[in-house]
């Protein structure tokens, strides 16, 4: 699974582009039909969490469009449920400013 926001900074209180890539890890081919969850939490105690509404566009792609209107450093906890049941769990550290 391979995580991206496009752009790679995003900026405060403008949409930004969450992609999670599902692969097979036997073929490297897109592994479509996996769930995906991302949250971004604040670092610090608090803040509530932003949930983002992900859709798969194209087979083992999956995006999601978020605002954050608090500067400082979120937490982006992206879970993928594969199709078979295993789980994937991973974190990505993103710096508003």
């Amino acid at each position: 699974m391979a995580v991206d926001t496009i752009p790679e900074r995003p900026v405060l209180g403008e949409p930004f582009v969450v992609q999670v890539v599902v692969h097979d890890d036997r073929n490297q081919r897109p592994l479509s039909g996996a769930k995906v969850e991302i949250i971004g939490q604040m670092s610090h105690p608090g803040m509530a969490p932003v949930v983002v509404s992900v859709s798969e566009p194209e087979p083992g792609v999956h995006r999601g469009s978020v605002v954050l209107d608090m500067a400082g450093a979120w937490v982006l906890r992206v879970t993928t449920t594969l199709p078979d049941g295993g789980r994937v769990d991973q974190h990505v550290e993103v710096e508003i400013r």
